[in-house]
């Protein structure tokens, strides 16, 4: 390497003049020469530059970390927000039931005064009433709690949200999610920047651990007399822990690497086991829709209690059976919607 700067001499007290290490392009003066004019330690350019690896690793581990916080945070997010779609579908839906059972219970209000309905049918018109504004407003209530865990992951401001449709968006093919998931997913880059790291800190501990050669110059300057040339040192190893900061730093490269080949392995069985459930609920929801159409029998219901075909009794019952399936179907597409949902969000 080329002399990049020297640095001006100095005058000691017994007149010597003495000039202080040069700087060699590329590399940093650890030591000052000292009174006698003997040579410091200049520190090796390739540490540097590993020194340089190693940091640079180290900020690459710290922001794939901070990925991974974002994805787990986003994840959150997602699966809130299918949960507020879901509720408000439910809420609709239990706003038809509640103003369907007090139409119900308005009609047999006239019929007990008219003196066309008993008591006791009476009275489970009102309690069917009662029933679905209970349902109502425990719905509302899960909701609201929702709403306020929206507004916590948002930052403390409130969120406006009133939407009753999912995310149609397609979902890849299992092959397409894997080699994403191989490249892609959070948890396998925090893993793999902390074995590339360690690897950085390895050879840095090996390389720390050989002999270091010290290059420079020296010089003693008396009246009369000029003395100076190469100084060149040799440092050996010997009392140090080098040998075992070796072997540490190894075994954690060692363990680093198992670390990512099993979050390798969790990630793909994961991925296929979450795509798997999704499959399995989208089927459920299909199904269940599949059934539902054509099967509202709620007019017909409503008209054959009117003209005296069906009980009170019977009708409540048929009534009960519509109500559970369309809740069924409901939950359904939210289980669907949220498989989906942290399927998606592994990426």
């Amino acid at each position: 390497m080329d002399v990049h700067s020297a640095a001006g001499l100095a005058v000691d007290g017994l007149g010597h003049e003495r000039g202080t290490l040069a700087v060699l392009e590329g590399g940093v003066v650890d030591d000052v020469l000292d009174e006698h004019g003997r040579v410091g330690h200049l520190a090796h350019l390739a540490e540097l530059r590993l020194d340089l690896e190693l940091a640079r690793a180290a900020d690459r581990m710290l922001d794939a970390d901070y990925a991974l916080q974002v994805t787990n945070l986003l994840a959150e997010a997602d699966a809130e927000i299918v949960n507020a779609t879901h509720l408000n579908r439910l809420c609709r839906q239990l706003a038809l039931r509640r103003d369907l059972s007090q139409t119900l219970l308005l009609l047999y209000d006239k019929k007990m005064a008219q003196g066309d309905a008993d008591q006791l049918t009476y009275n489970k018109a009102k309690l069917s009433h009662t029933l679905a504004a209970a349902a109502l407003a425990k719905a509302e209530t899960e909701r609201a709690e929702t709403m306020e865990r929206l507004r916590r992951l948002n930052g403390g401001h409130p969120v406006a949200y009133t939407d009753t449709l999912y995310d149609a968006t397609p979902v890849p093919t299992l092959p397409a999610l894997l080699e994403r998931a191989a490249s892609a997913q959070a948890a396998t880059l925090v893993a793999s920047a902390k074995v590339n790291c360690q690897k950085r800190e390895a050879k840095l501990a090996r390389m720390e651990a050989l002999p270091k050669l010290s290059v420079g110059f020296t010089g003693e300057y008396i009246a009369g007399e000029n003395h100076s040339g190469v100084s060149v040192g040799l440092s050996l190893p010997i009392w140090g822990n080098a040998r075992q900061r070796v072997r540490q730093s190894q075994a954690a490269l060692t363990a680093a690497q198992l670390e990512l080949a099993d979050v390798e392995t969790q990630l793909k069985a994961t991925v296929e086991q979450r795509y798997a459930t999704m499959l399995r609920c989208q089927q459920t929801a299909e199904r269940l829709k599949r059934e539902m159409e054509g099967n509202d029998n709620v007019h017909l219901l409503q008209r054959a209690l009117q003209t005296g075909q069906i009980s009170m009794t019977d009708y409540l019952l048929e009534l009960s059976f519509f109500n559970e399936a369309q809740t069924a179907l409901l939950e359904a597409e939210r289980d669907a919607a949220l498989a989906k949902s942290q399927l998606m969000r592994m990426f």
